[in-house]
């Protein structure tokens, strides 16, 4: 990682990676950009990060610049704060002390022992997992879909195959969530990812539990 963050420094600093971005979202009419970027794994990495978004949103005009990023691993500065129009705060891949995957209270916790760095609320979009990790946390990452059939009603599932238990955030932890989101001034939610849900027919697909909590609020 450090030697593909190296690269990607350069590629910040190159002068030419915005006038690239943008020549995109002119030719296929894109409403903006969104990074999904996990390589700031230094004081020095965050510095060309930072200064790379407030470069790059001087010149997108009325192109939208987002980003997401673990509520843990946040060190953006002012300026790069007010360039950014979303945020997609990853709430997920932690186990509280019974081994339940991003749990409503640790989401709240997390949300308010970070304090966002004083990125207004109304940018941020809280992170929803549609999949889980095992107690233990170790390289396993099933979703929703694929255990529904076999889990118990308060979101326990075992694998039989690999001897492990994953706790899932069910229908109601979900619309919990999203009712968080809305009633504390957030801007909205994110999943990860929508592939793991249930059909959107299905009673308890966690993206109609998503609806349901916005049809409830507003």
């Amino acid at each position: 990682m450090e030697t593909q963050s190296d690269e990607h420094n350069k590629a910040f600093t190159s002068g030419v990676l915005e006038d690239n971005i943008i020549a995109v979202l002119d030719k296929y009419d894109f409403d903006g950009v969104h990074f999904d970027y996990e390589y700031p794994i230094s004081d020095n990495a965050w510095k060309y990060y930072n200064n790379f978004l407030v470069s790059l949103d001087k010149k997108l005009g009325d192109y939208t610049l987002g980003v997401a990023g673990n509520y843990w691993n946040i060190n953006f500065t002012r300026a790069a704060l007010n360039a950014i129009d979303t945020f997609e705060l990853m709430i997920y891949d932690m186990v509280d002390e019974q081994g339940r995957h991003a749990t409503y209270e640790d989401t709240v916790e997390a949300v308010q022992r970070l304090g966002l760095q004083g990125m207004p609320s109304e940018k941020v979009n809280i992170g929803l997992p549609f999949y889980s990790r095992p107690t233990d946390m170790s390289a396993y990452w099933y979703g929703y879909n694929g255990c529904y059939e076999e889990m118990t009603d308060d979101g326990w599932y075992h694998c039989a195959v690999t001897d492990k238990d994953f706790w899932f955030n069910t229908p109601e932890v979900i619309e919990k969530k999203t009712e968080y989101a809305i009633n504390t001034g957030f801007g909205g939610v994110m999943i990860w990812h929508y592939n793991c849900d249930l059909p959107s027919t299905h009673e308890d697909s966690l993206l109609n539990a998503v609806g349901k909590a916005i049809e409830n609020n507003y």
